[in-house]
């Protein structure tokens, strides 16, 4: 009598499926650490793409290119690859490849569309961006799967867009939803900074005054009570230039010190922004700030700037 037979053991899976598995986990990964840790979820964009391309998966190569381009527009600090993910993006998302994608991730395919004239100015606005814009408006308003922070980074690079652009009715009907967004209560602080900030900076452009001033408000209660060191970074700087219009010099000097305390937390291509902000300082007390230049050139050669980038950004 032969010996009963174990279970079956499960197939072994096909190299090519575990390569599409690991594209799939990498490009989740890299999308879950967009918003809280962007230089993760580069590596992770990175081996997605490396994986795709081998598998000649389009789609997947057009998402990771995405996600390394709204990386590089979250705080516009780290341009390192710029002109290859352009490339690849290009290369990769055209119109096609939308049909054969989840709401979502056409969605960040459109972000990211919307983003590129930003980054570089070899891509302009036309009416293909200005589709994906109002593509990324409408799905704003009707994905409730969406990720709340991701939905914030996605409200961000959409005002961006409207602001470069000087469309003020679409500035105010962005505005208006990343508002309710922000007050679902489900936002994480950082990313509720980040929006008052920008807003701030939007209407300190195209007004009114008190939102400016209200924003700002909004952003210094969330930062001081989360203790969100990096935003406050870029708060500091805003309120030096508003000490130094109207000639507080008190304010300014612990403001010089603050930035000073706060550089260590600060990413390179940041650090020119409090710079600035401290050469003006000294400036205005007459003093020679050549010494900074110095530091400032180092912190430039660390990035690389943009070659269109005249939206507030935070």
């Amino acid at each position: 009598m032969s010996p009963p037979h174990g279970p079956a053991s499960a197939p072994e899976p096909s190299p090519a499926s575990a390569q599409a598995g690991a594209q799939v986990s990498a490009l989740a990964t890299g999308f879950a650490a967009l918003t809280e840790d962007d230089n993760s979820a580069r590596r992770s964009f990175e081996q997605a793409h490396r994986s795709a391309e081998a598998a000649d998966d389009q789609p997947a190569c057009a998402l990771a290119a995405a996600g390394m381009l709204l990386a590089m527009a979250i705080e516009f600090a780290d341009f390192r690859g710029l002109g290859l993910w352009a490339a690849r993006f290009v290369l990769h998302a055209g119109p096609e490849v939308d049909a054969q994608l989840a709401p979502i991730a056409r969605l960040r395919l459109d972000a990211a569309r919307i983003t590129l004239p930003s980054l570089d100015g070899a891509f302009g606005f036309d009416a293909s961006t200005d589709a994906a814009a109002d593509r990324v408006h409408q799905a704003l308003r009707t994905l409730p799967e969406l990720a709340p922070d991701e939905g914030m980074l996605m409200l961000k690079m959409l005002l961006d867009y409207r602001g470069i652009q000087l469309d003020l009715p679409r500035i105010e009907q962005v505005i208006a939803l990343g508002h309710d967004h922000a007050g679902t209560g489900r936002v994480s602080p950082v990313w509720q900074a980040r929006w008052w900030l920008l807003v701030m900076q939007n209407r300190e452009w195209f007004g009114p005054a008190a939102a400016a001033v209200q924003a700002l408000a909004e952003a210094q209660a969330l930062v001081a009570r989360h203790q969100l060191q990096r935003v406050r970074f870029e708060l500091a700087c805003v309120e030096m230039s508003a000490a130094l219009k109207v000639d507080d010099l008190l304010s300014a000097d612990k403001l010089f010190r603050e930035l000073d305390t706060l550089r260590p937390m600060v990413r390179a291509g940041r650090l020119p922004q409090g710079l600035r902000a401290q050469a003006l300082y000294l400036a205005r007390r007459g003093w020679n700030c050549c010494w900074r230049c110095v530091p400032m050139s180092r912190c430039r050669g660390a990035t690389r700037a943009p070659t269109r980038c005249c939206a507030p950004t935070v």
